[in-house]
């Protein structure tokens, strides 16, 4: 699966419809574990958005980029 191009605009307009949004995943101490990456496919069968939270206490600085490459 690759990388979405989206304009500066476009990524703009997402994030206001994200932003109304409840976080449907929620990223805890575990990380992005294999049972995570299973219900995010699972979701985005359902919906063309998700939006997702991460514990601000245990996150990691390399996990953001980490979860991008691996929802990817």
């Amino acid at each position: 699966m690759s990388a979405l191009k989206l304009s500066p605009a476009q990524r703009a307009d997402l994030r206001s419809q994200a932003h109304a949004l409840k976080p449907i995943v929620l990223v805890g101490a575990e990380g992005l574990t294999d049972a995570m990456l299973k219900k995010i496919e699972c979701i985005s069968k359902r919906t063309s958005s998700l939006r997702f939270a991460c514990s601000a206490m245990n996150a990691r600085p390399a996990s953001k980029s980490t979860m991008k490459s691996a929802i990817a």
